[in-house]
This record gives C-alpha cells, structure tokens and sequence, in this order.
C-alpha cells in the first residue's frame, strides 16, 4: 500500500507535487493520441512489425528507421517554414491595419471592415 500511497499523493490527487495537469489531458475523441512520450513510441514501434518475435536484422532496420525519421523531423523544426508572397502580402496588409486601430488612425468597425471584407 505504500507504493500506493505514493502514487497518489505525487501523481494523482489535485494538490498533488505532479497533479495530473502536467503530465496528462483529457482524451480527445477527434484525435485519439496519447499525450504520453513513451507510450507513443512504444505504439509507433509496435505498428511496424508484424510478428511477435521479428528477425533482429528486420528490427534493428526499423530502430534505424524511427531514428532518421525522428532526427529530419527535428532539423525540419529548426527552421522557419517559408511563406508565400500571399501570405506574406496578407500578413503585412492585417499587422498594418491592426497597428492603424490600436493607434487609432481607425475605428474598430473600419478595422473589421478593412481586415473582413478583403479577399
């Protein structure tokens, strides 16, 4: 019962050191992931085999795998998407808008106006 204890007055009761506030968020029925590091790999690992017991060669092909994808994944993080002349254009016109209604150049109508009703 210790280990119990333990868990629930660290992990699980509100008042708790580590409330589940931190470390958990309610299940999403849109978008049924787990919010859990481990268990997420645990799941993506166990997706790409087909066998209980797969060759060694076929498993460390797969480590290989998941770590190529994991290290692209965050080089591609480290640098900026790249933003249309569209995008860029319409975020210049809303940033120049917005800065003429907070310096009250315009009306929060003529604010909505210029930003809404532009194509």
């Amino acid at each position: 019962m210790k280990f119990a204890d333990y868990v629930l007055e660290n992990y699980i009761a509100a008042d708790s050191k580590f409330s589940p506030t931190l470390w958990a968020k309610p299940p999403d029925l849109l978008f049924p992931y787990t919010n859990n590091g481990a268990e997420s790999y645990h799941s993506h690992l166990n997706a790409e085999f087909y066998v209980k017991h797969a060759n060694i060669y076929v498993f460390v092909g797969v480590l290989k795998n998941i770590q190529q994808t994991a290290y692209v994944s965050m080089n591609s993080m480290s640098q900026p998407a790249r933003k249309s002349k569209y995008e860029r254009e319409k975020t210049k016109f809303v940033v120049s808008a917005y800065y003429d209604y907070r310096t009250q150049r315009i009306t929060r109508k003529e604010f909505l106006k210029k930003v809404c009703y532009r194509d």
